[in-house]
């Protein structure tokens, strides 16, 4: 007990150091959620890039991002909303004091407070307004009263969009290049209530530390006496909302399958994906391992046996050709013979679609059908392997002075060969059985790909090609503690196959 709780509390540790450095490598990798979201809309904003990078902490340094990502963070609290409305003719709009209720009855967000700006005057044909909502967030919107007066040349601000703080010793924005109209010899003046400054050629800067999203509002004149009014936000760090928080990777240990995270890529929680991918997986590696160990054992040993024979240098050859054979190309000249021309086994998938119609029985056969091939690709390398193993250890073994003791006893050569020196020579084969549990999952990568079989190695394969970070570190993750399991497995195994490890 005291060695099994050692070898957890390792495997603890291994795990966690394995988490961190494949989250660093994840992030060092080209392309982020929101980079795939660049390359998927070439319209998107460049505010709106370094919005969504600060919302989902793309923003902060790798060990932030990994507290994130392994205990949990806070919502962010969503900012006001602000509707796009309808041009509104002028004749339908209120007096200056019932224009804020009005606007407030449109925008119809009971969250959320809405506030006129200027009093609610009217500047190059538009009402400047503010929303704020419970957190203290802020937003402008505007209101098109007569589309007509932008045309006529008279001095105007158009709407600007929200403004993000990337640093706030560097933010700055020309507002000039909102102006329209009459624009010659501008005067700048900001609004008492705003922070920050402007210059006198319109460049706005706000060099202070605040978290949120906050309203500003200025004017600007021209040499003709004119003034035109504006506002914009600006947006610096979000606001966690204390009420709602995403519970991280470590939180799987109580039972809470939503901390494994959200597939970018299948539009499925990452804990959905798994179950059937494993399932499916374990339907071609368990026949996989059983079909390898039924042949390559027991020619193993006859190739030992016979050692230096014909039928030992033919099973050498055999092996190597085995060992070598790539599996992609292999897998497409079996589904060639198999499929193509033979047409004996389907070609590829899990099952016929349909299938499930004709009852349990059709669904079973089908099923095995389209194993087949993956489970011969599969197999076939592990063939080589373990009969190239199995046939290592039996001559180590047979040569030993109590396989001769044996002998003389007068006992039987199947019973020397198969009581005697094969416990002996399965000791280190069982090291190698166990710790080819794993690698049966990453061969299937490429068998599962060929044969477009749904399964663990095909979605760790679409999760990287698609940097779909949850399901790769997830998928990582299991493969290694399938690796630290056999090994722990292979010491159990030796103690059942070797009385001498019990003793010690």
């Amino acid at each position: 007990m005291r060695r099994m709780l050692s070898r957890f509390l390792q495997m603890v540790v291994i795990l966690l150091g394995l988490s961190v450095f494949l989250f660093a490598l994840m992030l060092n990798m080209p392309g982020n959620p929101v980079d795939l979201l660049i390359t998927s809309n070439p319209r998107i904003k460049a505010e709106d890039i370094v919005r969504l990078k600060k919302l989902k902490g793309l923003d902060k340094p790798w060990y932030i991002q990994y507290v994130r990502w392994a205990w949990g963070y806070y919502e962010p609290t969503r900012a006001p909303e602000v509707d796009i409305l309808m041009p509104i003719p002028e004749a339908e709009l209120p007096a200056p004091q019932d224009r804020a209720r009005f606007l407030s009855a449109k925008l119809n967000k009971p969250e959320q407070s809405a506030a006129l700006l200027f009093g609610g005057e009217i500047s190059g044909g538009r009402v400047w307004y503010v929303l704020k909502n419970q957190a203290g967030l802020e937003s402008v919107g505007t209101v098109l009263i007569d589309p007509k007066i932008e045309i006529t040349g008279q001095l105007a601000v158009s709407p600007i969009p929200n403004q993000v703080v990337e640093e706030a010793d560097k933010f700055s924005v020309d507002l000039s290049k909102f102006v329209t109209g009459s624009t010659g010899g501008l005067t700048y003046e900001l609004d008492v209530a705003s922070p920050g400054s402007i210059d006198s050629k319109g460049v706005y800067t706000w060099k202070e530390r605040a978290s949120g999203q906050r309203a500003i509002s200025f004017s600007v004149k021209n040499n003709l006496g004119e003034k035109a009014l504006g506002a914009f936000a600006v947006e610096q760090d979000p606001i966690p909302n204390h009420q709602l928080f995403n519970r991280g990777f470590v939180f799987i240990l109580l039972g809470d399958t939503s901390a494994l995270g959200f597939s970018n890529t299948y539009k499925r929680p990452v804990w959905d994906l798994l179950g059937g991918r494993i399932a499916n997986t374990l339907a071609l590696m368990i026949p996989a391992l059983l079909f390898s160990l039924l042949i390559a054992l027991p020619l193993g040993i006859l190739s030992a046996y016979r050692q230096h024979t014909w039928l030992d240098y033919v099973l050498n050859f055999l092996a190597f050709v085995g060992i070598s054979l790539p599996v992609f190309w292999f897998g497409i000249m079996v589904m060639f013979w198999f499929s193509e021309s033979l047409q004996w086994f389907p070609a590829g998938g899990i099952e016929t679609p349909g299938i499930h119609r004709q009852g349990f029985l059709a669904v079973l056969q089908d099923r095995f059908a389209h194993a087949v091939l993956p489970v011969m690709v599969l197999s076939i390398a592990y063939v080589g392997r373990w009969l190239r193993y199995m046939r290592a250890s039996m001559l180590e073994v047979l040569p030993a002075d109590y396989i001769r003791t044996a002998r003389a006893k007068g006992l039987s050569e199947r019973v020397v060969i198969l009581k005697h020196a094969l416990r002996n020579a399965l000791i280190p084969i069982v090291t190698i059985l166990a710790l080819s549990v794993p690698s049966l999952f990453g061969g299937a990568v490429l068998t599962e790909t060929v044969f477009s079989w749904p399964g663990i190695g095909r979605l760790e394969y679409d999760a990287i090609a698609n940097s779909d970070y949850y399901v790769a570190i997830v998928v990582f993750l299991i493969l290694a503690f399938l690796v630290m399991l056999g090994n722990l497995l292979a010491d159990w195994l030796y103690i059942a196959v070797d009385p001498r490890m019990r003793k010690s």
